[in-house]
């Protein structure tokens, strides 16, 4: 974290709305699409990230930056909103909205196909394979995400591509 997000931190914490509202805008995008990869749903989605924020502005006074990074603590509350939902809401990582857009018939093909593969994951490794593939992060910025080391992830990385080919090549061979 660097100074000015820690100044930014501090003044939120002592009931800056400004500063609170700058961190909402500087991470919204990077919660929208990791709940959006969760649920796949546009609208649950933007719900649950509203929802994310309003935990978060609720826990600032308890947020202390010595054991996670602050993104990583947003990741945190996030992925524990889903899983209270869950029972409720089952998850799905593409809806079939999202299936039927203006694709070929290849690239719906391919989508389901990776439906069903990442379906197989944990949720650790469907996040770092969202993470890494579909949002673009790197390995540096998922120690910060994860507050795991470079070499947890990688091998978490491994697994999840080792286990999406296993369960694509089963599919291919139906």
């Amino acid at each position: 974290m660097d100074i000015n997000e820690k100044a930014l931190l501090y003044r939120a914490q002592t009931g800056d709305k400004r500063a609170a509202e700058t961190l909402y805008e500087r991470y919204y995008l990077d919660i929208y699409t990791y709940l959006f990869y969760r649920v796949s749903d546009q609208t649950t989605a933007e719900r649950f990230s509203t929802e994310v924020f309003v935990r978060m502005i609720r826990r600032l006074p308890e947020f202390t930056n010595k054991k996670i990074t602050f993104i990583s603590w947003l990741y945190d509350i996030a992925r524990d909103l889903v899983d209270e939902k869950e029972q409720a809401f089952q998850p799905e990582l593409f809806s079939e909205a999202l299936l039927e857009s203006d694709q070929g018939q290849e690239s719906k093909t391919a989508n389901r196909c990776f439906k069903l593969a990442i379906s197989h994951l944990n949720d650790q490794e469907k996040s770092i394979i969202v993470h890494r593939f579909v949002e673009g992060r790197s390995v540096k910025d998922l120690v910060k995400i994860t507050n795991k080391s470079e070499r947890a992830i990688q091998t978490l990385q491994h697994r999840a591509l080792r286990s999406l080919q296993i369960v694509l090549e089963r599919e291919s061979s139906i």
